[in-house]
């Protein structure tokens, strides 16, 4: 495990025990694992901008599930008011709202629960649908990792374009094989 991730590990497990994480909240606790490890950012530019990429995703994910409760209350309040005038027109056009909230919210959920290169589900989903709050399993059962071994050799010898494709092609051949 490098370094990043162990910060990221050990700030995730830290903040599972809260009920709301505010990206301050996370920023902060991630700097402080940060300088127990003594990792300095501010000199490391690919992990400056992984974290700042990361940073503007989830601005991103907040944003478009601002607009989307801001809609869903205006259809919620429309279809209130179409129920007690049983305006069917209404009704109608609140339920495309709704249909077209659910979808977005199914995208949101992928984009949160997926990587974006393996389109595999991350971290974040296992710990959110397998872990308690004290990270441990729910459920008893069998839960296998898959970890490429020594994968920054194929990067360093043959570029990210290649590593990417590498990674894309595992983890097509996982969900073939793994349907």
């Amino acid at each position: 495990m490098n370094k990043l991730q162990r910060v990221t590990s050990d700030t995730c497990k830290l903040l599972r025990q809260k009920d709301i994480i505010l990206p301050s909240t996370y920023f902060e606790e991630f700097t402080a694992k940060a300088q127990e490890l003594n990792i300095d950012f501010e000199n490391n530019k690919e992990i400056r901008l992984e974290i700042e990429n990361d940073i503007k995703k989830v601005h991103e994910i907040i944003h478009q599930t601002s607009k989307d409760l801001d809609k869903f209350e205006k259809s919620t309040i429309l279809a209130q008011e179409a129920i007690a005038n049983k305006d069917d027109k209404v009704l109608n056009e609140c339920l495309t709202d709704v249909n077209a909230l659910h979808k977005n919210l199914i995208l949101l959920q992928n984009e949160l629960y997926t990587d974006a290169l393996s389109k595999l589900y991350n971290r974040k989903w296992i710990n959110e649908k397998f872990l308690d709050s004290n990270g441990c399993f729910k459920e008893d059962g069998i839960f296998v990792f898959l970890d490429l071994n020594k994968f920054k050799i194929i990067n360093d010898n043959h570029g990210h374009l290649v590593g990417d494709n590498v990674i894309k092609f595992f983890s097509d051949f996982l969900k073939g094989y793994f349907k």
